[in-house]
């Protein structure tokens, strides 16, 4: 449950709560913010939880977790910074390492990976002991362990995922309009996105100065 007089909007709004709600650090506060009116998000997650977008290095330009898959997705996100280069150029800059199916990468400070592929599952264990927040193009499993979860269930329900820091935690944000049967037949403009807040669990805490899982 969130913080007192915080006031969920939405379906979606209501999913993200669901999301972090198990995970014993969860603080959220929803509201409706225009993409246009916000710094561009630290991390971006694709719907499908197979690629990602990460700020960072001295150049501040985004790298991205793998250079070929959802090349339209990964365009868009490069367009949208202003950056005219290729995804397999931008996913040769700093911000990611390890193998294709398991992807290290800090996020406000802490460690996070991001596990695709047939081996997902079975490496989730693992990486939720090591890591602040992962990200799972599968969906998670029962036992969640000490750290915040994006998973493939989740981001069916919003879609792609915006991320920044925010005061202890994460903000996130869906960047495109949820599917009209999240809303239960009410028509919502599409230019109104839903946003949550999640805190990190006291264990992600802890990890704050612990280096990116590998």
């Amino acid at each position: 449950m969130g913080p007192a007089g915080a006031q969920p909007r939405g379906a979606l709004a209501d999913v993200l709560a669901r999301a972090g709600a198990g995970l014993g650090g969860l603080a959220l506060a929803v509201a409706l913010t225009g993409w246009a009116a916000t710094p561009r998000p630290e991390l971006l997650i694709a719907g499908d939880g197979k690629l990602a977008g990460l700020l960072g290095g001295p150049d501040g330009l985004r790298g991205l977790s793998k250079a070929k898959g959802a090349g339209f997705v990964a365009q868009s996100w490069l367009e949208n910074d202003g950056d005219m280069v290729e995804q397999a150029e931008a996913a040769e800059r700093a911000g990611f390492s390890g193998t294709t199916a398991r992807r290290a990468f800090r996020v406000a400070g802490r460690p996070a990976v991001l596990l695709a592929g047939k081996t997902a599952e079975a490496s989730f264990a693992e990486a939720c002991a090591a890591a602040a927040l992962v990200v799972i193009d599968a969906p998670r499993p029962a036992q969640s362990g000490p750290c915040l979860v994006i998973d493939a269930a989740l981001l069916e329900k919003t879609g792609p995922l915006a991320i920044r820091a925010g005061e202890n935690g994460l903000d996130l944000t869906a960047t495109r309009a949820p599917k009209a049967r999240l809303w239960s037949g009410t028509h919502r403009d599409s230019a109104d996105w839903q946003h949550a807040r999640w805190a990190w669990p006291e264990a992600a805490v802890r990890r704050a100065g612990t280096q990116a899982p590998r």
